[in-house]
């Protein structure tokens, strides 16, 4: 977890720091349809010529991605998301390209950007000032292990792991979470693929497994 408060505010910084907004897929619609309308009565006032139309455009392209990236169905509130998202554009100079990097995942490999606290950020371009990038025990509060994972065995193995790369004076901020593992679905029921077959469920769609024998653990959904 970490406190925004100690994050110096940087008004042309490439990196968006926002609260995820949870909304049904009903609702999530709703919420394009009535920015776009909102986008065409400023447009149409604002009598744009021909030449700046495209300014228009970008306005409209920068809300849809923004609601794509920063909006999640409700069936996942209880995560209470913070995402920091990276927009390219924003970083005509490049500061953060070095940053751009891959992760290999469950669905294999994805983009992602790999901040780095410590060693100063140049501009690809040659031109500009270095930025510093900060210390990163200046701004994380505590670091929450689990549900899943979050038995003794498994602090003291990540206690180890963070003095092993150099990252013990962090190991007084870890703590087991305390939120229960999730209710087994009252309507599950199994598949021949192993999945639960309940349209209310949702691990119906994402296929999750629990380690027990062929379990799901299931959300319970309102």
């Amino acid at each position: 977890m970490f406190n925004t408060q100690k994050v110096r505010y940087q008004p042309h910084s490439p990196l968006i720091i926002a609260r995820v907004n949870y909304a049904s897929s009903d609702e999530r619609t709703q919420q394009l349809r009535t920015g776009l309308a909102d986008w065409v009565h400023i447009t149409r006032a604002a009598n744009l010529p021909d030449d700046r139309l495209h300014l228009a455009a970008y306005a409209a392209f920068n809300f849809v991605k923004s609601s794509s990236l920063l909006t999640k169905h409700d069936g996942f509130s209880e995560e209470k998301e913070w995402r920091i998202v990276y927009v390219p554009e924003g970083d005509p100079l490049g500061y953060l390209k070095p940053c751009l990097d891959y992760f290999i995942g469950p669905r294999g490999l994805e983009p992602k950007l790999k901040y780095k606290f410590g060693p100063a950020l140049r501009p690809e371009s040659g031109t500009g000032d270095d930025l510093e990038t900060g210390v990163l025990s200046d701004i994380l509060e505590f670091i929450i292990l689990g549900p899943t994972v979050s038995s003794p065995l498994a602090r003291s193995s990540f206690t180890r792991m963070l003095q092993r790369i150099g990252k013990g004076n962090l190991s007084d901020r870890v703590f087991p979470s305390t939120i229960p593992l999730r209710r087994k679905c009252r309507m599950h029921r199994s598949n021949r693929v192993g999945r639960c077959a309940s349209s209310s469920c949702r691990s119906r769609s994402s296929g999750r497994q629990a380690t027990g024998a062929g379990s799901m653990i299931c959300h319970i959904m309102a």
